[in-house]
């Protein structure tokens, strides 16, 4: 791998990893933040894990989607075992930003659509500052930054700048 590659593959590496911690700290000092925890430490244990088992099984499938599109955009020439390096980079983050939001709001219209688990959840956040909607409207507005994002990094690995 050249140094020009190197420098593509890390600094967006870098690049996410500062956004994500500094959302992460930022998020972590806000009321509703503290809120949706309380509301989440009453869920009965069964109700957590089937959010996070739907949670994996959504990221999983949209992944799958997403990595299939983006294998029809960089063409016959170019296959999945070819791309290493700063491409794999790319692509492993547009897939991530594109699939995480869209699968955990998956998850939760799964955690709606089904009576038990939507009863478990609107008993949970009774009496909280915070509601179902709310939380899910967090994760539209994260969706609506993540995914952009994700297809500029799929599109920066389809094209290979730094090959040119």
């Amino acid at each position: 791998m050249s140094i020009t590659e190197t420098v593509w593959a890390v600094a967006p590496l870098v690049m996410v990893l500062a956004a994500l911690l500094a959302f992460s700290n930022r998020r972590r000092r806000t009321a509703d933040y503290a809120e949706a925890r309380a509301a989440k430490t009453e869920l009965s244990p069964w109700v957590r894990w089937t959010e996070l088992l739907s949670a994996i099984v959504s990221c999983l499938v949209l992944g799958k989607i997403s990595f299939g599109i983006f294998e029809l955009f960089i063409g016959p020439s170019r296959t999945s075992a070819a791309q290493s390096g700063a491409s794999a980079v790319y692509a492993v983050i547009g897939i991530g930003g594109i699939v995480l939001p869209l699968g955990f709001l998956a998850a939760n219209f799964l955690s709606w659509a089904v009576p038990a688990l939507r009863r478990e959840n609107e008993k949970a956040f009774r009496g909280h500052r915070i509601s179902f909607t709310s939380a899910n409207t967090g994760l539209i507005k994260a969706a609506y930054v993540s995914v952009p994002v994700g297809i500029l990094a799929l599109s920066i690995a389809a094209i290979e700048p730094w090959a040119r």
